[in-house]
């Protein structure tokens, strides 16, 4: 697959790609997995008044000066616009967050970041990991912009007993049958 033609950087198709292998080897190996999202403030605003010739050089500047901070085996993509997607295996949350202030310290011109972090908890799927990285990204835009924000854990509350109602002709006095369904927020095993 080739990579974006502005960035040179993996479009959303292969980041999710990336984030199932990545999750498997972090499933199989133990090693923890980290996942950013960029978001470089007020872009619209810098393409608006600069013009896009100057936000997509803007944008593969981020792009270049990004993919060399990192390490081998990172893998920086676009996310969308102006957000950009950071995979880091065996990477610690901690560590994974002086990345991202080192990220966003090397922003160019006088653009600032904001991201948002997340670990991944050994149970959620690529779209919960993504998705609670991404409400800590709201978290630091909300709070100020230029910033990191590390994602709350996922929450993990125990399944709950529901009971079926029993289909039509089903013989009365019987007691219904129950499912375990996943609380709001959280996916049933599978």
């Amino acid at each position: 697959m080739r990579p974006g033609i502005c960035t040179g950087l993996y479009n959303r198709r292969r980041l999710d790609e990336e984030l199932e292998r990545d999750l498997r080897r972090a499933e199989r190996t133990g090693e923890p997995l980290s996942l950013l999202i960029l978001d470089l403030d007020h872009f619209k605003q810098f393409n608006d008044i600069s013009g896009h010739v100057d936000g997509d050089r803007l944008l593969k500047e981020v792009a270049s000066r990004w993919t060399a901070e990192l390490r081998r085996g990172d893998v920086l993509a676009r996310f969308g616009g102006e957000e950009f997607v950071v995979l880091m295996p065996a990477c610690p949350i901690d560590r994974a967050v002086q990345v991202a202030d080192r990220l966003r310290a090397l922003t160019p011109d006088v653009q600032t970041a904001s991201a948002g972090a997340a670990h991944w908890d050994g149970q959620e799927n690529g779209l919960g990991l993504i998705a609670r990285a991404d409400a800590a990204l709201y978290q630091a835009k909300m709070t100020g912009r230029d910033r990191t924000v590390v994602a709350a854990a996922p929450a993990t509350a125990p399944p709950q007993a529901v009971p079926l109602v029993p289909p039509p002709g089903c013989a009365p006095g019987v007691p219904p049958l129950t499912e375990s369904v996943a609380s709001p927020g959280t996916s049933r095993p599978g």
